[in-house]
């Protein structure tokens, strides 16, 4: 009954994170979106970093109604949805986390436990992300209708966020102004996964609420 609604807010989270990442662009001088990762807009130290850490969290919570809408629909259901679900929930709680416990350390500068603490989380975060889009892609299209071409669209976002993270390494060893550029790139393939779904669901909920198949009707 309630899942759809939460379905459409959760769409607005990827656009909160992009409100986020332009709007503390605009308000650190000379950050480039090509050249500095995302992480030091809101680093240890960085300027205008609470309104950005703000709108980050927004973006987290709005993301984790997803997470509470498949568990609503499947935890009865589906076990692997269930654990989707589980997974994008943990997902949001470490996105605040990174945008507020554990800040970024400032390129250059000497690490710390907090710093390391946030890579750590950055590289769970980014698996967990996978596993729930590998999960869905293989789930939906047997538990729902009109999900047809879904796991090729998946696996095609999996691809292109696994571009992002493979060009990292490469930019890094050669030193080219780009890391800001090869981030982007895995993010916004997963970014625009989290708009398609939740709207894709929320419109076959609408037709078919959510029913317990241990329950008699």
């Amino acid at each position: 009954m309630y899942e759809r609604p939460l379905l459409i807010a959760s769409a607005f989270g990827p656009f909160a994170f992009v409100s986020a990442v332009v709007a503390g662009g605009a308000m650190r001088e000379g950050y480039s979106h090509l050249r500095d990762p995302v992480s030091s807009l809101t680093e240890a130290g960085a300027s205008g970093a609470a309104p950005v850490a703000a709108l980050f969290i927004v973006s987290a919570a709005l993301s984790g109604l997803f997470a509470l809408a498949l568990l609503r629909r499947y935890r009865r259901r589906d076990g692997a949805m269930t654990t989707a679900g589980v997974l994008l929930a943990a997902n949001a709680v470490m996105a605040v986390a990174l945008a507020t416990i554990f800040p970024q350390d400032p390129i250059g500068a000497p690490m710390t436990p907090t710093g390391v603490a946030h890579i750590v989380l950055v590289a769970i975060s980014a698996l967990a992300i996978v596993a729930s889009i590998v999960i869905a892609a293989r789930q939906l299209p047997r538990l729902e209708t009109s999900f047809g071409g879904f796991f090729a669209y998946s696996m095609a976002t999996v691809a292109l966020m696994a571009l992002g993270g493979l060009a990292t390494p490469l930019v890094v060893a050669f030193d080219w102004p780009l890391l800001g550029l090869a981030e982007r790139i895995t993010q916004i393939s997963y970014l625009q996964w989290f708009v398609a779904t939740p709207l894709k669901l929320a419109r076959v909920v609408r037709q078919r609420p959510s029913v317990d198949r241990r329950l008699p009707l």
